[in-house]
């Protein structure tokens, strides 16, 4: 039995399937948005431990973890977001005379990172 996969770029003449596509795709999606998203929930209970510490110190230790959290969440979010913005900047850019096989990994690149 042959099992027929679909491709939509290839690279050095090898096509790439799309299902890894996808999958890049997705990975890069939960990178941007679940990472950020988990560290800023965890971070939340480092805060809720910190309003329940008795201590003034232990408050301010977890207010600080927080804080830190949620610095690292908006980190991974921007330059995830800053990453495909130039990926996407270098895809739109003329290609100087060469022809286009030589741009078949930026096609995969906008094929991964186009939106859903």
């Amino acid at each position: 039995m042959m099992l027929l996969l679909s491709t939509r770029c290839a690279i050095g003449g090898v096509p790439i399937p799309d299902y890894i596509l996808n999958i890049i795709s997705y990975v890069i999606d939960f990178i941007k948005i679940g990472v950020p998203l988990l560290l800023i929930i965890f971070g939340m209970f480092d805060l809720a431990k910190g309003v329940v510490a008795k201590k003034e110190e232990d408050m301010k230790k977890y207010q600080s973890l927080f804080f830190k959290k949620l610095l690292a969440g908006a980190m991974v979010f921007f330059v995830v977001s800053i990453t495909i913005f130039l990926l996407k900047l270098l895809d739109s850019a003329e290609t100087n005379g060469r022809s286009t096989d030589d741009y078949e990994a930026l096609k995969c690149i906008q094929e991964i990172i186009k939106e859903h």
